[in-house]
């Protein structure tokens, strides 16, 4: 039996990984099987702005309204973030940004590769932006968050050309570039005793990446089952489900 995993199933397995990642982090003490799961929130969610974006990118009308929802959940995403990873500690607000920066980032460097696309210099120029501005932003996975995106933007246009196993070593392959220079980004560039001991302590995560990409093999390109209130909570599932924490975590902790 063969194994087909469609745009529904990937959209659970985000939002599950999620919070589970979000609850190891409110209320047990960051245990790494949780952490590490919720690496694979951030690929799929990242695997499927790509994917969104590629079947509204002839439609400029969905395009431009695909842009004002990301807007509106990024500024809802960041008042819910920072409650759940600071509660009341104001100061701490701007010290970590909500993936919700990133993922908008990333897809407005998706708009611009494709009005540059005649350009290769200047596409090269907004992806290195995109994940600069990120950087600076401190946006979740630093310099490299938006990078994926638009890594998965390019290999969706051409995956179903491969096998199982073509799909596996590409996204494989993809992995072994991005996290050594996330890690990188993470102990502050220039740091190479930093970045071998975030390596070492973050071996869980990159198992998890692995894993994330073992799933994303099998994506079949259908959307599976979907209706206006499925598509209504998952859009806005991010940042509800960082409220719920962070009132539980004020309230119980």
């Amino acid at each position: 039996m063969k194994i087909r995993i469609n745009g529904f199933y990937l959209r659970i397995i985000a939002m599950i990984t999620m919070v589970i990642d979000h609850l190891g982090s409110a209320f047990f003490d960051n245990p790494m099987w949780m952490r590490g799961v919720g690496r694979i929130a951030f690929i799929v969610y990242a695997f499927l702005l790509a994917e969104g974006y590629l079947h509204v990118r002839d439609d400029a009308n969905r395009v431009r309204k695909h842009v004002s929802v990301l807007l509106i959940l990024t500024f809802a995403s960041e008042l819910c973030y920072d409650l759940m990873e600071s509660g009341l500690d104001y100061k701490l607000y701007m010290t970590d940004q909500s993936v919700m920066i990133t993922l908008l980032l990333s897809y407005l460097a998706l708009i611009a590769i494709d009005q540059l696309k005649e350009n290769k210099f200047a596409v090269a120029i907004a992806c290195i932006l995109s994940g600069v501005f990120n950087y600076l932003l401190n946006g979740n996975f630093n310099i490299v968050g938006p990078w994926l995106v638009i890594a998965f933007y390019f290999y969706l246009q051409k995956y179903k050309d491969y096998s199982l196993i073509q799909r596996m070593f590409i996204l494989s392959c993809l992995f072994v570039i991005y996290l050594p220079v996330y890690f990188w980004g993470r102990a502050g560039f220039c740091n190479y005793a930093g970045l071998s001991e975030a390596i070492m302590t973050h071996i869980h995560w990159i198992i998890f990446h692995f894993v994330a990409a073992f799933i994303l093999i099998f994506y079949d390109g259908e959307l599976g089952y979907h209706s206006k209130k499925f598509s209504t909570l998952y859009t806005w599932f991010y940042p509800l489900q960082a409220l719920i924490i962070g009132l539980l975590e004020i309230i119980i902790v």
